[in-house]
């Protein structure tokens, strides 16, 4: 659920505006995804991890034509050109899950996560998150906190399906949303505001068992919205953040609005791939010199 000048299909609604006396801010980071072919922008959400790594969405990242230049953005205010950011670092490698894109991944246990290795010095007052060890500590009813950059505001407006222009194509950017999308019923124009700004919010776990790799995620004081993908999913013990989510796509693909809970990627269930990726890529890095 990126978001970009070209509609796509996530910012948290609600919440509140992260400061630097928040701890999301010292481990959140965006990430700005340029298309040298196209000329779209997107951002994305992101988590910081040791050596230079950051742990997103894999469906912000995924480049099958070698077309994408990806950044990191250490700021909590960002903006789609990119041109507002206090420090950028530019990704040099990905890594992502074999389960992504396969034919019997589609539709749970989608392998929607990815690491990033970015060059260069990681900015004073950021420092890696530790990440949560085991799965058994997420558990039905369970508070935890949520942060990104997407929007934070959504209006939606009623539609004639038999005048709105390109009413297809407007449904598959995810300009309109049906309750109803093959009878076309119940269909609204959808209009998103305030990307680019990182704010946080509490929501609580509906399903820790969603599929053996997801988790579904209901809102409390915010919900993840259009530009949070990729953007982590915390539980707190001891005024400490542990990470434990990524943030993947919305509980109902049919809604674009964000009104719906919200589906996020366990990381301990990934805990032995992101080790083996780590490895790789640092060994990548290591030979490149």
């Amino acid at each position: 659920m990126p978001l970009s000048k070209k509609k796509t299909d996530s910012a948290i609604i609600g919440g509140d505006v992260v400061t630097n006396r928040d701890l999301t801010s010292q481990s959140v980071v965006g990430v700005l995804i340029q298309n040298k072919l196209t000329g779209d922008v997107e951002i994305c959400s992101g988590t910081l991890l040791k050596n230079n790594l950051v742990l997103t969405a894999a469906h912000c990242v995924y480049d099958t034509n070698g077309s994408l230049s990806i950044s990191v953005i250490f700021d909590n205010v960002i903006s789609p050109t990119g041109n507002t950011i206090t420090a950028i670092r530019a990704v040099n490698r990905t890594a992502i899950p074999a389960w992504w894109g396969a034919e019997t991944h589609l539709e749970t246990d989608t392998g929607d996560i990815a690491l990033l290795q970015y060059s260069g010095a990681t900015p004073q007052g950021y420092s890696a998150i530790t990440a949560l060890a085991s799965e058994e500590d997420i558990t039905n009813n369970q508070q935890i906190l949520i942060a990104g950059f997407g929007v934070n505001k959504v209006t939606t407006k009623p539609i004639d399906v038999n005048t709105f222009p390109d009413l297809i194509g407007a449904i598959q950017d995810g300009q309109v949303s049906c309750k109803d999308s093959v009878r076309l019923q119940g269909c609204v124009e959808i209009k998103m505001e305030g990307a680019g700004t990182l704010r946080q919010a509490t929501s609580k776990i509906k399903n820790s068992r969603y599929s053996s790799s997801e988790v579904e995620v209901a809102p409390q004081s915010g919900n993840t919205c259009h530009g949070d993908s990729g953007g982590p999913a915390f539980i707190v013990k001891n005024h400490k953040l542990y990470l434990w989510g990524v943030a993947n796509r919305s509980a109902n693909n049919s809604l674009t609005d964000c009104s719906t809970n919200s589906i996020y990627a366990s990381v301990p269930f990934f805990r032995e791939w992101l080790n083996l990726a780590a490895a790789k890529l640092k060994e990548e890095a290591a030979a490149a010199k």
